[in-house]
């Protein structure tokens, strides 16, 4: 569980403007985004046709609108998505080592390579 959660609100369809709105308990969230997506009042008026709610996070952002705006309405917590980048970025190391250890392990990239220089015009020594 975390200390915040996100509940974050893509509007229009111009540009789709986004509304991050941030909780301190996944409760407030959880109405918040169960209001946005129109499924219950927030602020106690009814889903009719000219239904507009607020919606004041806890950090001073206030959002008022009509669900039926909402293009899509994203409920995170910010902990455990924390976690996940953690866990993605420990996957990318593994996948990274197993790389390597497969190209040491490849005859063709551990063979040592003749170098020779590539030469373009005369050869060294010789007169024009």
């Amino acid at each position: 569980m975390s200390d915040l959660w996100t509940v974050v609100v893509y509007l229009g369809d111009q540009g789709h403007p986004q509304v991050n709105l941030v909780f301190s308990s996944e409760a407030a969230a959880r109405e918040a985004f169960n209001a946005l997506e129109g499924m219950s009042p927030i602020d106690g008026a009814p889903l009719g046709d000219d239904c507009r709610l607020t919606v004041t996070d806890n950090f001073g952002t206030s959002l008022r609108c009509d669900p039926r705006d909402a293009l899509a309405v994203l409920l995170q917590d910010t902990g455990r998505s924390a976690e996940t980048g953690i866990e993605l970025g420990l996957l990318q190391a593994r996948s990274q080592a197993k790389a390597q250890n497969r190209a040491q392990a490849d005859p063709m990239l551990s063979k040592p390579q003749l170098a020779r220089p590539m030469m373009f015009g005369p050869s060294p020594g010789k007169a024009s």
